[in-house]
């Protein structure tokens, strides 16, 4: 029995095909990848917030920790943009300059 089988790891082997890309393509699939998961995640966290505040039922302290989930998740949705652009214009010109 292949040892990579047991955990998982041919099935990442098969999609990413670490053996045959070039390892900068893979570096950039990966951040895509993983900041895509964080922007879902930020997501639902802001939908949540959004419940929060609807079942709130006019209770201020209710609303305010709504209030400050959503302003929160806003934040982090900033924040992953703009790692995702820094990291996208980093790694497009780290493979740009060393074709």
């Amino acid at each position: 029995m292949d040892k990579f089988k047991v955990f998982g790891i041919d099935v990442v082997d098969k999609y990413l095909e670490l053996g045959s890309r070039d390892p900068r393509l893979i570096a950039t699939e990966l951040v895509n990848i993983s900041l895509q998961f964080l922007g879902i995640l930020t997501v639902l966290i802001l939908l949540w917030g959004g419940f929060k505040w609807m079942t709130a039922g006019g209770r201020e302290d209710k609303v305010a920790e709504a209030r400050r989930t959503i302003i929160s998740c806003i934040i982090g949705l900033i924040i992953i943009f703009t790692a995702w652009s820094a990291a996208d214009f980093i790694l497009n010109t780290l493979v740009a300059a060393t074709q």
